[in-house]
């Protein structure tokens, strides 16, 4: 990458096949190792994600999809996988999912980040009938129909 502005964020862990990076404000050029005249350079609001080797231009989801710097998760029809996979992140969990179609459903709402992983999965249980299993012991939380 290459900073050509001031604003943007880079989503990338380790075990993840896609790493996002997103521009906010001014410039940022995405470009593969000894590959910088083939990179695309990025216009705010705009995020970029590589798989592999393949690069995919598109816009940020919605306008509070960064809320989570000011300490609120925003969500909008986001699919309940997608969802899960950030909660572990936020709070340092393992959610296990019995039922795979659970995966598919799509969830919008926003939550604070004292509320705790706890009262988010029972907020989103309330409108997706699943049940939660906690191991507090080992904080993992199991997830089933």
């Amino acid at each position: 990458m290459k900073v050509l502005g001031t604003k943007f964020n880079v989503y990338s862990y380790p075990g993840q096949e896609t790493i996002r990076t997103s521009l906010l404000e001014g410039r940022l050029k995405v470009y593969f190792p000894r590959a910088e005249s083939e990179g695309i350079t990025l216009k705010p609001h705009e995020q970029v994600s590589v798989t592999g080797t393949r690069m995919k231009v598109g816009t940020i989801p919605h306008a509070d999809y960064f809320l989570w710097k000011d300490g609120i998760y925003s969500f909008v029809n986001e699919p309940l996988i997608d969802i899960l996979k950030k909660l572990e992140l936020y709070y340092d969990v393992k959610i296990m999912v019995k039922d795979p179609s659970i995966y598919t459903w799509e969830y919008t709402g926003k939550f604070r980040q004292r509320d705790g992983i706890d009262q988010i999965l029972h907020t989103i249980q309330r409108i997706h009938k699943f049940k939660i299993v906690k191991d507090e012991e080992n904080h993992i939380f199991t997830l089933s129909r």
